[in-house]
């Protein structure tokens, strides 16, 4: 089952929450090629994060799913600034 877990320390009420996880769970299931009724998002508010120092807004975003073909890793691997 593929399965995307998303923390972040930016302030979101539970609505943008609910439209974060709809909208990227349509994504993974179209970037894997898979049903989305396969798919598991988890999104969690976690409000102690770090990157390089600064303690700005940020997400960390994990993809795992079986059968990930490795050739695309760096595809799903790439830093967003």
């Amino acid at each position: 089952m593929p399965t995307l877990k998303i923390q972040s320390n930016a302030p979101a009420t539970e609505e943008a929450w609910d439209a974060l996880i709809t909208a990227a769970s349509r994504q993974v299931a179209e970037m894997l090629g898979k049903p989305e009724g396969y798919v598991m998002v988890i999104a969690e508010p976690t409000p102690r994060m770090a990157f390089g120092g600064s303690r700005e807004p940020l997400a960390y975003l994990e993809l795992k799913s079986l059968g990930l073909p490795e050739e695309r890793t760096p595809e799903f691997s790439v830093p967003v600034r």
